[in-house]
């Protein structure tokens, strides 16, 4: 497959044109049919610029080329597919709002180095795999998608500050308050009204107090 034998070659720093690199995979993050027609029509460049350097992108941040941020919100609107498993590996923030997108995250696929996920008002949707966040990631905010099925809050990185889930479509959460990370300040579970969120805390009578189940987010 061709995404890990270009992020091995990339991570093991094996000669290859950064630009071009980047600019391969963020056209892929676009999707097969978004990613044939021309940028700008897209929102992402202004007509008449480049299209093969990433870091002119709209809502593209880089650091000496290197992209490590991503925020793409209101005016965005356009954008109708995004596929996670493709950010570049440098990317440490991404920040969506309002795409409604309609897609599936593997977690397992999200860059390595990833510290902020946000993805508000996406229409995401399926499994969300907490068992394979990146293990540098200190914030998760998927509030208001499509998510459903059963949320195991058992093997979170040792980074986690903050987590939300609000306003989707879990069932169950399950719990080990023994085995959640020092640095969690505060976790949001409340569903929509259509669903009744089952929490189960495996380890203790009570749910660890940094957890609400009871409000979207302050």
């Amino acid at each position: 497959m061709i995404l890990p034998l270009l992020l091995l070659t990339h991570e093991e720093g094996v000669p290859l044109p950064t630009q071009a690199f980047q600019a391969f995979l963020m056209r892929k993050i676009l999707g097969a049919r978004q990613a044939r027609y021309p940028l700008h029509e897209t929102q992402l460049v202004d007509e008449g610029m480049r299209e093969d350097d990433a870091c002119v992108w709209r809502g593209v941040k880089c650091e000496n080329g290197v992209v490590t941020e991503i925020v793409w919100q209101q005016g965005m609107e356009i954008i109708k597919t995004v596929l996670y498993e493709w950010f570049p590996p440098s990317v440490e923030r991404i920040d969506f709002e309002n795409l409604c997108t309609h897609d599936y995250v593997e977690t397992r696929c999200l860059p390595k180095k990833l510290r902020q996920f946000r993805a508000v008002s996406c229409a995401l949707r399926g499994h969300f795999d907490m068992q394979t966040l990146p293990f540098l990631l200190e914030v998760l905010d998927i509030r208001h998608n499509n998510f459903s099925g059963t949320v195991y809050l058992d093997l979170l990185p040792h980074t986690i500050q903050s987590i939300n889930l609000s306003g989707n479509r879990i069932v169950k959460a399950v719990v080990y308050n023994h085995l959640l990370p020092v640095s969690l300040r505060s976790v949001y579970l409340k569903q929509t009204n259509k669903v009744a969120l089952q929490c189960l805390c495996m380890d203790d009578k009570n749910l660890d107090k940094r957890f609400d189940i009871w409000h979207m987010s302050p």
